[in-house]
Formats: structure tokens, C-alpha cells, sequence
């Protein structure tokens, strides 16, 4: 029982993020303005025990201002452009438009699904 809480909690977890990072680009895709930044540098991030790699996306908003932000789960080459989608109200609220993209976001969902039937087949088990 105890494991069947874990995994419908971890697939909960996968969900909810997923969810939320699909409204997000939803709203983004009406109302969000497109442009192309530049990978400016890459930046070691501590994830529990493992590290993992963020790329830092600088580009020039609507009013030519630079803006910044960071991304994590992508390994993008620095000096590399690619296209974003960014909140005109909040340039730093940004996300890059490729497919690896796109893909890991379908990966989580699919992956927060597995949790859960992991743990509806413990719970039958049990």
C-alpha cells in the first residue's frame, strides 16, 4: 500500500507539472509574442542528489529591451539561436518553441499516466 501511495503521488506530481507547463504554453501560443534569443551560457544545477544542466536564453523583447532567462531539461548549445515564445506583460515568463521541447513535456504526462497505473495495479495486488 504504502508503494501505491508513492507512485500516485509521483504521478500526480508528473501531472500537475505537465498540466501547468500546457496552460502556460496554451496561453502563450494566443497572446505571446514570438522572437529568437541566443544561448549565452550553460549553468550547472543541483537536482537532489544529480546535477543537471540549464541553458541561459537572452533576447530582445518588444519594447528592445535584453531580457534572460533560464531553461532547464534542454541541452542547447551555447551560441546556438532558437525561438521563443514570451508573455509581453512578463518577458521572463519565456519558453523555447523546438521539438525536443515540446517532446519532453509530452514525456512527462506520459510518465505521470505510468505512475498512476503503477499504482492502481499495487493497490489491485494488494
Amino acid at each position: 500500500m504504502f508503494f501505491g501511495a508513492m507512485f500516485a503521488g509521483a504521478g500526480a506530481w508528473c501531472l500537475r507539472l505537465s498540466v501547468r507547463e500546457g496552460r502556460l504554453m496554451s496561453r502563450l501560443r494566443r497572446s505571446g509574442l514570438r522572437t529568437e534569443g541566443t544561448v549565452t551560457q550553460r549553468e550547472r544545477k543541483r537536482s537532489g542528489d544529480d546535477w543537471t544542466w540549464a541553458s541561459v536564453i537572452e533576447f530582445m523583447d518588444g519594447q528592445g529591451r535584453r531580457t534572460e532567462f533560464t531553461t532547464n531539461g534542454l541541452d542547447l548549445a551555447v551560441g546556438s539561436r532558437v525561438p521563443l515564445l514570451y508573455s509581453p506583460e512578463d518577458p521572463k515568463v519565456a519558453r523555447v518553441l523546438t521539438k525536443r521541447h515540446r517532446a519532453n513535456q509530452a514525456l512527462l504526462f506520459l510518465m505521470g499516466l505510468m505512475w498512476l497505473g503503477g499504482a492502481v495495479v499495487i493497490v489491485i495486488a494488494v
